[in-house]
């Protein structure tokens, strides 16, 4: 009788325990972020590998919500796979309010892009690096070569 005990007391302990953790590792919600969901307004290819890296970025409008930037590593901006960045800033239903595209022609950014360089491959946030109260990013391109042969590169993204 007091194995039998044991066993149950047991058997409940791991029942508890798997019901615990199924909890913890279940999906509560999501929401999906494209050309047709989540009211991203930015135009997006069908090959441009949009959400091939994420990060969240902080609050860049100061609204309370948590913004992210996204890589798409095969846009075609100014030329074949030469990529892109995307800052979204995020609604508190976590739907995009407004979208700001950083590439070879657009965005600001005044760095060399060549074809297939596939600038956004690696996106992170790096606070505010030069103080100015704008946070910071870094972007990876896998495929810079600065002409000399094919390697990493890192870009970082002053605001």
């Amino acid at each position: 009788m007091k194995n039998l005990f044991t066993f149950l007391l047991t058997a409940a302990g791991l029942l508890l325990c798997i019901v615990a953790n199924a909890q913890v590792n279940t999906v509560v919600s999501y929401q999906k972020i494209s050309s047709l969901f989540g009211n991203l307004t930015c135009p997006l290819n069908n090959s441009d590998m949009f959400g091939f890296s994420v990060d969240a970025i902080g609050d860049l409008d100061n609204d309370g919500v948590v913004d992210m930037v996204v890589g798409a590593p095969r846009d075609d901006d100014g030329g074949t796979d030469r990529g892109a960045v995307y800052i979204l800033f995020m609604n508190a239903d976590r739907t995009v309010k407004s979208c700001q595209k950083i590439s070879s022609t657009q965005g600001g950014f005044t760095g060399s892009l060549a074809n297939g360089v596939l600038f956004g491959t690696a996106v992170s946030p790096l606070g505010d690096l030069d103080g100015d109260g704008v946070l910071d990013i870094a972007v990876g391109s896998e495929y810079d070569s600065d002409g000399l042969r094919r390697f990493n590169k890192l870009f970082l993204i002053i605001r």
